[in-house]
């Protein structure tokens, strides 16, 4: 039965709707006070901010006042037009403060004196974050003479507190200090054990480090015994087995390994102030039974007995599995109370469970993540 009633009341409700929408007139977002307003486009990459900038007058120059600037994901077709776009948004600032300033550039076609030109510009108007990634879009392989060889100036920055260096190399000045960075991370940077040394000694304020692929070709010795360094984060994809890896650094809390375990010789010292490790090793990468893996590890964990908590990917519960069904390894000293271990409950790790449970005597918790055994799955299909 039709109801003409409802369609008498839609009709009014849009006409009514119509009429109302007539009368606005008004563009509320550029009423926004100005710090509002740039507090949106700070979260935009600056490509777009420059854009939406010109779709009012009101909003014609407020690009320029924008505190954050990133060209990490710009969508620019050539290598020229992306170097423009920097160099225009550096370019207008006046003495404004660059907060923040993300890029991410192919080593292999922009020019070095560029990125010279935008770190001395965001130094200059006292940048907070830079995050640089130079990674080229080709294979690399060992070459190392496409790395992006970072400016001294960027070294007398006194208010940056967050730095990330991508496929970059490190060029000390004789003196410096890096009084306010509290995080870096460098990934694909090669630098001397002295190189390292000395910038961790010039960075008083140094809590965070990380050190993605790092030294891949050369011994990855991390000295930190003049700082203040507390946490460390360690991952490696690809390694040399003639290489070593060290780590010293008597003020640090956390230690944490990710990756593939595969160097030749692990060394640590002066860790008397360590309180937890995280062995996030990948079976992906590694012969699951290879001995002399499980050996050197097996003697590198012995390192970490003091520590009050550790936890182990299913790769390292395999390493203890064999070592209890070796027999091999002293008792776990009483200090390690919290364990996490990563499992399948897989045959290869039953072992490692039960080595646990009889050698670490101080344990009061014990917390299992059991994770789907995807591995023993693609090897049985391929087969």
């Amino acid at each position: 039965m039709e109801r003409p009633w409802k369609r008498q009341n839609l009709s009014l409700n849009l006409d009514e709707f119509e009429r109302h929408t007539e009368k606005i007139t008004v563009d509320r977002i550029s009423k926004l006070p100005d710090a509002l307003l740039l507090q949106i486009l700070s979260f935009l990459q600056m490509q777009d901010v420059m854009r939406v900038c010109c779709v009012s007058t009101r909003w014609k120059h407020l690009w320029k006042s924008v505190p954050s600037i990133d060209f990490t994901e710009a969508k620019i077709r050539t290598t020229g037009e992306f170097i423009r776009a920097v160099n225009k948004a550096l370019s207008n600032r006046g003495g404004l403060q660059i907060r923040e300033f993300r890029a991410c550039v192919d080593s292999d076609l922009c020019q070095i004196n560029n990125v010279d030109y935008w770190i001395t510009v965001v130094v200059s108007h006292n940048v907070e974050v830079l995050y640089l990634d130079c990674i080229p879009n080709r294979p690399f392989g060992k070459n190392k003479d496409k790395l992006c060889l970072i400016p001294q100036s960027m070294y007398q920055c006194q208010y940056l507190h967050t730095l990330t260096l991508k496929f970059c190399q490190m060029d000390l000045p004789s003196i410096f200090c890096l009084a306010t960075l509290r995080k870096l991370h460098l990934e694909l940077v090669e630098f001397t054990d002295e190189d390292l040394e000395v910038l961790l000694s010039n960075c008083p304020a140094l809590k965070y480090l990380t050190l993605k692929n790092c030294n891949k070709d050369t011994h990855l010795r991390v000295f930190a015994k003049n700082s203040h360094l507390e946490n460390l984060n360690i991952h490696e994809d690809d390694w040399n087995l003639e290489t070593d890896l060290l780590v010293s650094a008597p003020n640090l809390l956390t230690l944490n390994f990710s990756g593939m375990p595969k160097r030749e010789r692990f060394f640590v010292e002066n860790l008397k102030s360590l309180v937890s490790v995280n062995f996030d090793f990948s079976s992906t990468y590694c012969h699951v039974w290879d001995p002399e893996d499980h050996f050197l590890f097996g003697q590198f964990i012995e390192n970490f007995c003091h520590v009050k908590s550790l936890k182990l990917s299913n790769w390292c519960t395999q390493d203890l599995s064999v070592r209890a069904i070796l027999n091999n390894g002293t008792s776990v000293s009483n200090t390690i109370n919290e364990v996490t271990l990563v499992t399948r409950f897989n045959k290869c790790e039953l072992a490692g469970l039960v080595y646990v449970l009889k050698n670490f005597i101080n344990l009061g918790v014990l917390i299992l993540n059991v994770v789907k055994d995807v591995e023993t799955e693609v090897f049985h299909r391929l087969k």
